[in-house]
């Protein structure tokens, strides 16, 4: 399972790769502001076991929604952005993974 890259600022990088306040103005996978494409940022996670990328897709989660950096619609954005990388099995589960982060709001 493959894992999109978080900034060392810790600003969740689900907002720029979904297209939030820190992506470039293009709206496709590469950015402008300066951030990785979400295939660079998948390739980068791509080493991590799925407890780690889970894990780290939980506390990255955690820290954008306290600082108010991370909306449900960054993570609809997030999602629809790397789905079609994934498997059918890895799809359903980065799926719960957003909707139980939705909910935990």
């Amino acid at each position: 399972m493959k894992k999109p890259e978080f900034s060392s600022s810790k600003k969740a990088e689900f907002t720029r790769l979904s297209g939030g306040e820190n992506a470039g103005s293009e709206g496709n996978s590469q950015n402008k502001g300066g951030g990785e494409s979400i295939e660079d940022a998948m390739k980068r996670y791509s080493g991590m076991s799925e407890s780690q990328l889970v894990t780290e897709m939980l506390a990255r989660a955690a820290e954008g929604r306290e600082k108010g950096t991370l909306t449900d619609g960054d993570l609809d954005d997030f999602y629809a952005k790397a789905a079609p990388m994934l498997s059918n099995a890895q799809r359903e589960k980065l799926k719960g993974l957003v909707d139980s982060l939705k909910q935990g709001k």
